[in-house]
């Protein structure tokens, strides 16, 4: 008897091992087929990409380049809807929808054609005395032009431009030159035809904006506090930056008609960003409260999934009040945290991270538990 149930078990463990590779391959499916041109002749060096939002980055980690006959296999894919594209250099590129079953390999075939081209041309002007502009740059965005530097160009003294080898389609061309506000177009581009667009160029044209920075508490000024505003180029990118004086008061002259924003920052204090509209010639006033600091605590625990026990060393880290690590029941605590909705983040060797946001109360402890998935 004890022989014969030895037996049984040996052929059951051999039937587990030869039904399993059948298992896991029945859970995912593939996708393949042929690259071709217009002139029916095999694409080798097309790229392929299957993404459905899932592995890789974003589901592109799927793919495939074709072989010297044209074929390409994405296999070991998960069942569900792939958006399946084929591109390659020289060639106009190709999506289609693809939909992929456990077990059976879906065919999709892809026929690439050269791209077509044609132009566009116009004039330039000033918007307000109707002069041409010379020296202005004109862009076709996207990198859309038929060789380097072949989507973009200058008016010449007429204020005329125009750009040959742009590929068909719709487009954005960009005008902008020193002294005048930018301006876009939407255009199409179609086969051996040339597009006309003008541009009528607005001058750039300024006013200023000034106030007074005080504390929300005590109505008192606040000096050295740092405003800055979006001016004409100046810091960072064309924030200007200013320092309250003793007053209180900060002003910045030559900014930009339109709508503009005012950033107020200063160490114990609450950020503040006003929106104001500045008129040309006009100085507009912006004057910016500040609330003082409040504090709260933020604590928890984190915790295993599977197990439900805690995680010792897991490092939190929560939205400015820094981080720390968890003690050996995996609980933590952060104190001196700023009031307001504050993101927390956790991060342990072995795991998935986590993150949560709460709502931190003045004198208040909030309470952000994780439970994470080993990797």
């Amino acid at each position: 008897m004890n022989s014969f149930r030895l037996l049984m078990l040996i052929a059951l463990s051999l039937c587990t091992f030869a039904i399993a590779p059948a298992v896991v391959e029945a859970q995912t499916g593939s996708i393949s087929g042929v690259v071709t041109d217009n002139a029916d002749e095999a694409l080798p060096g097309a790229k392929v990409i299957a993404i459905s939002g899932t592995g890789g980055w974003g589901g592109w980690g799927n793919m495939d380049i074709s072989d010297v006959d044209g074929s390409y296999q994405i296999a070991d894919l998960e069942p569900g809807t792939y958006e399946l594209k084929a591109r390659r250099m020289g060639f106009e590129s190709v999506t289609v929808t693809v939909e992929v079953l456990d077990g059976v390999d879906t065919v999709a075939d892809f026929t690439l054609s050269p791209p077509t081209y044609g132009a566009v041309s116009g004039l330039v002007t000033d918007s307000a005395t109707g002069d041409p502009v010379e020296g202005a740059h004109v862009k076709i965005l996207g990198g859309f032009g038929g060789g380097w530097g072949s989507g973009q160009t200058t008016t010449d003294a007429t204020g005329a431009y125009t750009l040959e080898d742009v590929r068909t389609g719709d487009r954005k061309v960009l005008f902008f030159n020193d002294g005048y506000f930018s301006q876009t177009a939407d255009i199409t581009i179609e086969d051996s035809v040339t597009t006309t667009q003008d541009a009528a160029l607005a001058a750039l044209a300024y006013g200023s904006v000034s106030g007074v920075v005080t504390d929300g508490a005590t109505g008192d000024p606040i000096e050295g506090a740092f405003v800055f505003i979006r001016g004409n180029g100046g810091f960072w990118g064309g924030w200007d930056l200013v320092t309250t004086d003793a007053a209180g008061a900060y002003a910045f002259a030559d900014v930009l008609i339109g709508e503009q924003e005012v950033k107020v920052f200063q160490q114990g204090y609450f950020s503040e960003t006003v929106a104001v509209t500045v008129t040309e010639g006009a100085d507009t006033v912006a004057d910016v409260v500040l609330g003082g600091l409040t504090y709260g605590a933020v604590s928890g625990i984190v915790t295993d999934v599977a197990t439900g026990k805690g995680i010792e060393g897991a490092w939190v880290r929560v939205q400015w009040g820094g981080w720390t690590q968890t003690d050996s029941s995996g609980m933590y605590e952060v104190a001196d945290v700023p009031t307001g909705t504050r993101n927390v983040r956790v991060f342990a060797w072995g795991y998935n991270g986590a993150n949560s946001s709460v709502e931190v109360l003045e004198g208040k402890t909030a309470n952000a538990d994780f439970a994470l998935e080993l990797k």
